[in-house]
Protein backbone atom coordinates (compact mmCIF):
# COMPACT_ATOMS: atom_id res chain seq x y z
CA UNK A 1 0.00 0.00 0.00
CA UNK A 2 1.12 3.64 -0.73
CA UNK A 3 1.87 6.13 1.43
CA UNK A 4 -1.04 8.38 1.46
CA UNK A 5 0.92 11.92 1.16
CA UNK A 6 4.15 11.23 -0.74
CA UNK A 7 6.01 13.28 -3.40
CA UNK A 8 5.05 11.35 -7.27
CA UNK A 9 7.29 13.75 -9.03
CA UNK A 10 10.37 11.58 -10.63
CA UNK A 11 13.67 12.69 -11.34
CA UNK A 12 13.10 12.64 -15.51
CA UNK A 13 10.34 15.33 -14.16
CA UNK A 14 12.47 17.41 -12.00
CA UNK A 15 14.08 19.82 -14.80
CA UNK A 16 13.22 23.33 -15.71
CA UNK A 17 10.56 25.54 -14.44
CA UNK A 18 7.14 25.68 -14.80
CA UNK A 19 5.14 27.96 -16.72
CA UNK A 20 2.44 27.43 -14.56
CA UNK A 21 1.98 26.21 -10.82
CA UNK A 22 -1.46 25.11 -9.85
CA UNK A 23 -1.58 25.31 -5.85
CA UNK A 24 -4.72 22.63 -4.81
CA UNK A 25 -8.34 22.41 -5.65
CA UNK A 26 -8.30 18.55 -5.15
CA UNK A 27 -10.16 17.41 -8.67
CA UNK A 28 -10.63 21.07 -9.60
CA UNK A 29 -6.70 21.59 -9.91
CA UNK A 30 -6.06 17.92 -11.28
CA UNK A 31 -9.08 18.88 -13.98
CA UNK A 32 -7.06 22.66 -14.84
CA UNK A 33 -3.70 21.22 -14.88
CA UNK A 34 -4.81 18.15 -17.59
CA UNK A 35 -6.42 20.80 -19.52
CA UNK A 36 -3.24 23.23 -19.67
CA UNK A 37 -1.36 20.04 -19.76
CA UNK A 38 -3.06 18.93 -23.14
CA UNK A 39 -2.56 22.91 -24.73
CA UNK A 40 1.06 22.24 -24.21
CA UNK A 41 2.13 24.51 -21.30
CA UNK A 42 4.79 23.23 -18.57
CA UNK A 43 2.95 22.70 -15.65
CA UNK A 44 3.46 21.63 -11.84
CA UNK A 45 0.29 20.71 -9.56
CA UNK A 46 1.21 21.23 -6.11
CA UNK A 47 -1.80 19.43 -3.84
CA UNK A 48 -2.56 17.28 -0.74
CA UNK A 49 -3.96 14.56 -2.63
CA UNK A 50 -2.48 13.30 -5.60
CA UNK A 51 -4.24 12.61 -9.13
CA UNK A 52 -5.20 9.05 -9.51
CA UNK A 53 -3.45 9.25 -13.14
CA UNK A 54 -1.17 12.09 -14.15
CA UNK A 55 -0.26 12.68 -17.62
CA UNK A 56 3.63 12.08 -17.87
CA UNK A 57 4.45 15.49 -18.56
CA UNK A 58 2.75 16.96 -15.27
CA UNK A 59 4.80 17.33 -12.55
CA UNK A 60 3.39 16.58 -9.33
CA UNK A 61 4.15 17.68 -5.89
CA UNK A 62 2.09 16.22 -2.91
CA UNK A 63 2.48 16.75 1.30
CA UNK A 64 0.58 16.59 4.22
CA UNK A 65 -0.01 20.76 4.12
CA UNK A 66 0.54 23.54 1.30
CA UNK A 67 3.31 26.34 2.69
CA UNK A 68 6.25 27.95 1.80
CA UNK A 69 8.52 24.44 1.63
CA UNK A 70 6.29 23.07 -0.90
CA UNK A 71 6.32 25.55 -3.13
CA UNK A 72 10.22 25.82 -2.54
CA UNK A 73 10.39 22.41 -4.13
CA UNK A 74 8.66 23.56 -7.70
CA UNK A 75 11.07 25.78 -9.02
CA UNK A 76 8.93 28.55 -8.96
CA UNK A 77 10.33 32.05 -10.67
CA UNK A 78 9.18 35.70 -11.62
CA UNK A 79 8.09 34.24 -15.15
CA UNK A 80 5.41 31.31 -13.20
CA UNK A 81 1.82 31.90 -13.39
CA UNK A 82 0.53 31.06 -10.40
CA UNK A 83 -3.22 29.26 -9.87
CA UNK A 84 -4.45 28.91 -6.58
CA UNK A 85 -7.72 26.86 -7.07
CA UNK A 86 -7.67 25.94 -2.96
CA UNK A 87 -11.39 25.17 -1.82
CA UNK A 88 -10.63 27.68 1.00
CA UNK A 89 -10.40 31.25 0.24
CA UNK A 90 -7.63 32.10 3.04
CA UNK A 91 -5.37 29.60 1.82
CA UNK A 92 -5.65 30.77 -1.82
CA UNK A 93 -4.96 34.40 -0.25
CA UNK A 94 -1.85 33.13 1.47
CA UNK A 95 -0.67 31.26 -1.52
CA UNK A 96 -0.83 34.32 -3.61
CA UNK A 97 1.02 36.39 -1.08
CA UNK A 98 3.99 34.17 -1.05
CA UNK A 99 4.26 33.57 -4.80
CA UNK A 100 4.53 37.01 -4.96
CA UNK A 101 6.88 38.18 -1.87
CA UNK A 102 8.60 34.90 -1.71
CA UNK A 103 9.30 34.32 -5.38
CA UNK A 104 8.04 37.57 -7.36
CA UNK A 105 6.06 35.97 -9.43
CA UNK A 106 4.68 38.36 -11.42
CA UNK A 107 0.70 36.66 -12.40
CA UNK A 108 -1.29 35.44 -9.70
CA UNK A 109 -4.85 33.55 -9.86
CA UNK A 110 -6.90 32.59 -7.42
CA UNK A 111 -10.02 31.06 -6.98
CA UNK A 112 -12.79 33.07 -4.74
CA UNK A 113 -15.15 30.81 -3.10
CA UNK A 114 -17.26 33.43 -1.28
CA UNK A 115 -18.11 36.13 -3.71
CA UNK A 116 -17.93 38.74 -0.99
CA UNK A 117 -13.64 38.52 -0.27
CA UNK A 118 -13.22 39.37 -4.35
CA UNK A 119 -12.33 42.91 -3.06
CA UNK A 120 -10.00 41.53 -0.59
CA UNK A 121 -7.79 39.63 -3.44
CA UNK A 122 -8.37 42.44 -6.09
CA UNK A 123 -6.76 45.40 -3.32
CA UNK A 124 -3.82 42.50 -3.03
CA UNK A 125 -3.52 43.22 -7.25
CA UNK A 126 -4.37 39.58 -7.67
CA UNK A 127 -6.47 38.04 -10.15
CA UNK A 128 -9.83 36.32 -9.16
CA UNK A 129 -12.15 33.71 -10.66
CA UNK A 130 -15.27 34.30 -8.83
CA UNK A 131 -16.11 30.43 -8.30
CA UNK A 132 -19.76 31.21 -7.60
CA UNK A 133 -20.73 33.62 -10.33
CA UNK A 134 -18.41 31.62 -13.31
CA UNK A 135 -20.54 28.38 -11.80
CA UNK A 136 -23.68 30.29 -12.00
CA UNK A 137 -22.95 31.59 -15.41
CA UNK A 138 -22.18 28.18 -16.78
CA UNK A 139 -25.63 26.67 -15.48
CA UNK A 140 -27.83 29.45 -16.49
CA UNK A 141 -26.31 29.44 -20.00
CA UNK A 142 -27.49 25.63 -20.10
CA UNK A 143 -30.81 26.46 -18.94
Amino acid sequence: MSQPWKDTINDARQTGNPDTCIIGGDYVGHEIANRLVNKGVSVALVDTMPPSDPPPELTVHCGASLGLTELRRVNIHEGTTILSVCPEDGVNLLMAQLARTQFGVDRVIARVNDPRRVTAFKDLNIETVDAAAALGRLITERW
